[in-house]
């Protein structure tokens, strides 16, 4: 339902679901996100009238049935009928946090298009109940931690790149793309990137080592969401350093191969400063992919396959053809 405009303000979507695909492709044209819409609020009362007294006592009514008149009507139900919209209502909150559709865009509770202040402000996470300080909030007050808007996904994310083949970075940043719940912005792809090229170069070497794979999500969760902005280093880019960290063994005591490190890292950071902004976590994981290709031999010799973004009309942000992975960029035509 959350990819049919026309449902998503809808009171009723959470019970609706936008009806039933076929009907509205019949409908509409053959295409199955549009509505059909159905007399939601006639059933609804009918169902209040059949279970009046059980609804009653989840309403923590008094009244019996006997004390009810013969003929219940949604009229005489209207403190139940109320009782039960808050409780669709609540249903509707809880359940908007875990639909893949309004996690990739805006609030995970509500949708609305978050705030990104130049100072930050005391927040409470609406998952996690944790007090934090943060600089992206919702304007109605929702808050998610940086731990709970990646809740999950990093772990499947580290299955899928445990148990991957492709050599190709690209690619395998394209399968993760598409994964179900993953956000369309948010500092999941700060772990997102460096695991990618872990993986993509132990299966170029043929020598799997799934704690490496571990070892970049973990580097990559500390790295706070929105830093591109407040931080001046986008966490993708500071990704490229934390997988050729792990890749050559780097530490604060390495000679060469830490200035290496932190070049690989500048060269990133370069190629994003380009893009200039708003944000794009998916352009800047690809960008730091092919940044690192170009500044390191880890992957010399190798074609990567071309990236061309399929998501940019779900972010209003995008900008465009000046996007080099836009369909319209001129380097596509």
């Amino acid at each position: 339902m959350t990819k049919i405009e026309k449902c998503r303000d809808c009171s009723y979507n959470v019970l609706c679901g936008g009806g039933c695909g076929v009907v509205a492709a019949n409908q509409n044209g053959l295409k199955i996100h549009s509505p059909n819409c159905r007399p939601v609020q006639e059933i609804l009362d009918i169902g209040i009238n059949y279970y009046a007294d059980d609804i009653r006592a989840m309403a923590g009514d008094s009244e019996t049935t006997a004390q009810a008149p013969a003929q219940t009507t949604a009229q005489t139900l209207a403190p139940v009928a109320q009782t039960v919209t808050q409780i669709v209502t609540q249903t509707a909150n809880s359940v908007t946090v875990d639909k893949a559709d309004l996690k990739q865009i805006g609030c995970l509770f509500c949708g609305t298009d978050l705030i990104y202040a130049s100072s930050p402000q005391l927040v409470t996470c609406g998952i996690c109940g944790g007090d934090f300080e943060s600089t992206i909030v919702c304007p109605n007050g929702h808050f998610v931690c940086d731990a709970c808007h990646s809740l999950d996904l990093l772990d499947q994310v580290e299955t899928f790149l445990q148990a991957s083949t492709d050599q190709d970075p690209v690619r395998l940043a394209q399968s993760i793309f598409e994964m179900p719940g993953l956000n369309m912005h948010g500092p999941e792809y700060h772990s997102i990137a460096p695991a990618i090229l872990v993986a993509a170069w132990q299966n170029t070497t043929g020598h799997k080592n799934i704690n490496q794979i571990h070892e970049a999500i973990r580097r990559g969760r500390v790295i706070p969401g929105g830093a591109c902005g407040t931080y001046g280093a986008c966490g993708a880019a500071l990704g490229a350093g934390i997988a050729f960290s792990i890749i050559e063994t780097v530490t604060a005591l390495s000679g060469p191969t830490r200035g290496e490190a932190n070049q690989i890292t500048a060269a990133a950071l370069t190629a994003i400063a380009a893009h200039g902004g708003p944000r794009c976590c998916k352009r800047e994981t690809i960008t730091t992919i092919q940044s690192f290709a170009a500044s390191t031999d880890i992957f010399a010799g190798q074609t990567f396959a071309p990236y061309i973004c399929h998501q940019c009309g779900r972010m209003k942000e995008c900008i465009g053809t000046k996007c080099p992975f836009h369909p319209n960029h001129p380097a596509h035509q």
